[in-house]
């Protein structure tokens, strides 16, 4: 079911924004953090947010999902995680 029809069909409402201004392109900061991961979709959720799904491409592997990030510069907020949680599954 395309996206517009579910909305109108379940009357659903987004909860944030995805879209956000595209980053100039400086490289990317990849991520790797395993499906079983607590931090896993508050950081997603995050990222979506906060980046917009224009700078971020996700990949889904059997065990993880990998994140490539859009580098450059964006006002952090805490969403119930901190830099800390994150570190532990750069890559790059």
């Amino acid at each position: 079911m395309p996206f517009d029809e579910g909305i109108k069909e379940y009357q659903l409402k987004p909860v944030y924004p995805i879209h956000q201004s595209t980053l100039e392109y400086k490289g990317y900061v990849q991520l790797e953090i395993p499906k079983d991961a607590v931090v896993l979709y508050p950081f997603v959720d995050y990222l979506y947010e906060t980046w917009g799904m224009e700078s971020m491409r996700l990949r889904e592997q059997d065990h993880a999902i990998l994140l490539f990030i859009r580098a450059g510069e964006r006002p952090l907020t805490t969403k119930g995680f901190f830099a800390v949680d994150i570190l532990p599954f750069l890559i790059k």
